[in-house]
């Protein structure tokens, strides 16, 4: 199977899930392409990016850079998808138009392709067009957070109308993501709750922690306002004042740095010293890191301005999958991922006197940490295995490919299915 991955920029701090599909569909033999529509920060191409050769399998569309470049996209398009197609994609000065010529240029030179994956709705809505040129090759939207909240708070309930009327197929994180869709008049017939697997040799089984001494905590997340870093700070501020062991350590960059920074200095003396920013760090700098660390905080919440949410954040599945407990919140995906009482505590978003309560009850109850984390690791292994993920997605689009087109794939939660079960109900 030939597949396309459609992306905005790549590889970024936040591309795993995109990454992890490729090297599970390279590993059984497909032949996978990435294009993304911005460059990358060098900084943050990480082993298993440039181990897998992702970055030669990968594209740039180029951002839009006036009318001499809409030119020669215009020329280029003449020859691959005809005079006429090419003029009236370029005509007007949109960037979607230039950004779907350029595109089309792409899969023009480089195709045919089987599947074109486009991650993020906000993407497939610029592109979608491309059914018209390509009827022949099937177009599947992937979602994730944003894209199905704030993206839509900020464009209307009705932005995603065309891409739910062509698209071939749509996918979600979990079933909460897969609701919102359906509330903004996406076909249930085209949807299909599919999680996207993590690598689990690369996540080595921490040792059981000491039922004594320091305790350390970590976050790991960009710094924006629905990762919830304000309110884990807070609680974690209240409960330091009575535990002289506990440490908090924050890894991740964004564009909240300088209010937490401000945030931090303003804690008493005694406090604010035993909280660390780390920044950005690679995979290896976050592995160290984790070698060291007790429980893994990710209070996540809707964010005020545009309603912004997450769906099933990585960061929490790898953190189990590490053998890590994790405090996390009762918001959009996440109940899905992680087993409240078993593998950790989910507390309601926003309400610091409960999360700072459960942070007291976790240390309270240091025996539990290791069962938690076994179940935790447990938990990963059986429902988020790249192995059986990108299996499932392997006969996803080899049954999709065999559909009419217009035809229902009738499989509305594959995530739910054991592989055995997804082969039969496909």
């Amino acid at each position: 199977m030939k597949l396309l991955f459609g992306v905005t920029s790549y590889p970024t701090s936040s591309d795993t899930a995109v990454t992890n599909q490729v090297i599970g569909l390279l590993g059984r033999g497909h032949d996978v392409r990435i294009l993304a529509r911005g460059g990358w920060d060098e900084a943050q191409v990480q082993g298993d990016i440039v181990q897998n050769g992702l970055l030669e399998r990968t594209s740039y569309r180029g951002r839009r850079m006036g009318r001499l470049a809409d030119l020669v996209t215009l020329a280029r398009g003449a020859g691959r998808v005809g005079v006429a197609t090419a003029i009236q994609l370029i005509r007007t000065p949109s960037d979607p138009a230039a950004q779907l010529l350029r595109t089309a240029n792409f899969l023009a030179e480089h195709g045919p392709f089987d599947v074109f994956n486009v991650h993020f709705g906000s993407v497939a809505r610029r592109l979608i067009g491309i059914k018209d040129l390509f009827p022949a090759m099937k177009f599947v939207v992937s979602f994730h957070g944003n894209d199905f909240s704030g993206y839509v708070r900020q464009n209307g309930v009705d932005v995603y109308d065309e891409v739910f009327r062509r698209a071939d197929l749509i996918l979600t994180l979990s079933e909460y993501s897969r609701d919102c869709l359906i509330a903004l008049g996406c076909p249930v017939e085209k949807l299909v709750v599919h999680p996207l697997g993590i690598n689990l040799d690369r996540f080595d089984l921490l040792p059981p922690r000491p039922a004594t001494g320091p305790v350390r905590l970590i976050s790991v997340a960009r710094l924006v306002e629905k990762k919830g870093h304000r309110h884990a700070i807070e609680a974690f501020a209240r409960v330091a004042a009575d535990h002289p062991e506990l440490r908090y350590d924050l890894v991740g960059d964004g564009p909240l740095r300088p209010q937490i920074e401000q945030q931090i200095q303003q804690l008493p003396d005694g406090i604010r010293q035993r909280i660390t920013l780390h920044g950005w760090q690679s995979q290896d700098g976050v592995a160290a890191l984790l070698a060291e660390i007790d429980l893994f905080v990710l209070p996540s919440v809707t964010s005020m301005r545009w309603a912004d949410q997450e769906d099933t954040p990585n960061a929490l599945i790898e953190a189990q999958a590490r053998g890590l407990p994790v405090i996390s919140t009762v918001h959009a995906g996440i109940p899905e991922i992680v087993r409240d009482g078993e593998t950790g505590w989910l507390v309601p978003e926003r309400n610091v006197p409960v999360l700072e309560a459960v942070l007291r009850r976790a240390l309270a109850e240091r025996e539990r940490w290791t069962g938690m984390g076994r179940a935790g690791r447990a938990w990963v292994s059986t429902t988020f295995a790249e192995q059986t993920q990108t299996r499932r997605f392997e006969q996803m689009m080899d049954r999709l490919l065999t559909l009419p087109d217009g035809a229902s794939l009738g499989l509305h939660r594959s995530a739910e299915l054991t592989e055995d079960e997804s082969v039969r109900a496909l």
